[in-house]
Formats: C-alpha cells, sequence, structure tokens
C-alpha cells in the first residue's frame, strides 16, 4: 500500500506539472513526421529547444523536471553491468566450468536467437526469417555459467548465425588472441587450444568446435562427440 501511494502521488505531480507547463492549445496530440535512422545518435543530439518541443510536445526544462520526480526508478549500478575481461584467470574459469560437464578446452557456446520486431514497409524484407516471421538476431556467447561473454544484436532475420559471426567482431578477436593457443593442451596426440562451441549451422575454423555433419556411417566416437558437445551447449 505504502509503494502504491508513492507511486500514485508521482502520477499526480506528473500530471499536474505537465497540466501548468503545457498551454491548453499546445496539448494535443503531435503529428508523427517519419525520422531519419540518425535522429536519436545526430538530430536528437544537438537540437535546440524548439526542436525538442516539436517533436515531444514538452519544453526540454520540463522533461528535465520530470526525470527529476522519477530519479529514484533509475538504473542501479550492480556487478552484472560490469565487462568479463578475457585473461588467463578468466579463461581458465570458463574451461574448468565446461570441463565439468563433460567438454574440454571449452571457452563457450555460442547461438543465435530471433526476436520478433515490426520492421518499416521498405526494410521489411530484409527481416524475413526461415521460419517466416520478421525478426532481429540476438548472437551470443555464454559460459558454463550462463554468463554473458558476448552479445551481438540487430542483424537482420535473414541473416544466418553463421554470416553473423563471419562478421562479428568476435571472430576478429578469436583469431588475434595469443592466449587461446598458449593455453593449448595434450588430448592424445594434438594440441587442442580453446575453442567455443557452435551448431552444426557455423563454419569450422580453428577456434569454433561444431558436430560431426549428419551420416548414417558415424562410428560410436563420433556420436559420443556429438552427444558430448550438443550437451554442453543446451544443458
Amino acid at each position: 500500500m505504502f509503494c502504491l501511494f508513492l507511486y500514485k502521488n508521482v502520477q499526480v505531480v506528473i500530471w499536474e506539472y505537465i497540466h501548468l507547463e503545457l498551454p491548453t492549445n499546445e496539448r494535443t496530440c503531435a503529428r508523427q513526421e517519419n525520422r531519419a535512422s540518425t535522429f536519436w545518435e545526430v538530430e536528437f543530439q544537438c537540437c535546440g529547444n524548439d526542436f525538442f518541443k516539436q517533436n515531444f510536445r514538452l519544453k526540454r526544462r520540463a522533461f528535465q523536471k520530470l526525470c527529476s520526480f522519477l530519479d529514484h526508478i533509475k538504473k542501479k549500478k550492480t556487478n552484472f553491468q560490469n565487462s568479463i575481461c578475457l585473461g588467463n584467470g578468466t579463461i581458465e574459469e570458463c574451461v574448468d566450468g565446461f570441463k565439468s560437464i563433460g567438454f574440454p578446452q571449452c571457452l563457450g557456446a555460442l547461438d543465435g536467437c530471433h526476436i520478433e520486431i515490426r520492421p518499416r514497409t521498405e526494410e521489411a524484407v530484409d527481416y524475413i526469417n526461415y521460419k517466416g516471421w520478421y525478426s532481429t538476431v540476438l548472437l551470443a556467447l555464454v559460459d558454463a555459467r550462463y554468463r554473458f561473454l558476448y552479445i551481438n544484436v540487430g542483424s537482420p532475420g535473414r541473416c544466418n548465425d553463421s554470416k553473423i559471426f563471419e562478421k562479428s567482431s568476435l571472430k576478429r578477436e578469436l583469431d588475434k588472441c595469443s592466449l587461446l593457443n598458449s593455453m593449448s593442451t595434450k588430448l592424445g596426440n594434438f594440441d587442442i587450444p580453446v575453442v567455443i562451441l557452435g551448431d552444426s549451422a557455423f563454419r569450422f575454423f580453428k577456434y569454433l568446435m561444431k558436430p560431426f555433419p549428419f551420416s548414417l556411417d558415424k562410428t560410436p566416437a563420433q556420436k559420443t562427440f556429438n552427444y558430448q558437445l550438443s550437451k554442453s551447449r543446451s544443458r
């Protein structure tokens, strides 16, 4: 009840402030103009007071006052906002995590997720995914504790995970990261570097491990490998 009372008070204060701030003839629905894709990054950042009021039906000073009323609900600083820097200690922790669930020398699991959107008409064709609906793709790398090590969001739904990964900063960083090689270990007769795990949609390369392709003639060892890789990615 106390929280609800405070929330209603905030609502009343905001309503009264807008009511007093804007003359009656200005409290009308604003016409929505087509905005350029750079509106928030460029035009909005350097706009004057008239531009601000024309687009948001509120003076900048009034908007700042409203923000001060809501200061108590703004995003708090937490440990979850800190980035995870890849050093020897972090890589060892990630590798140990995947080793405990059955896959050695693994830094993280990589996969994509389609997020439904409503694109602009002129761009809609680029966002139709293989399932037939509009989406943007979130590509993410997570460790054994489900913590995000990397995210890439915004690619059109028609792009497959492999194509997004090939053009990503993650791929470039993996290519030039000497730690992945220096922390390699001997498995059988081979030196195995630290790798990430992907599904069969990804293109195989030195630091990305994927399952053996579908075949009716897979050996028991290949079947076991595919099972362990799949289990480690989707547990």
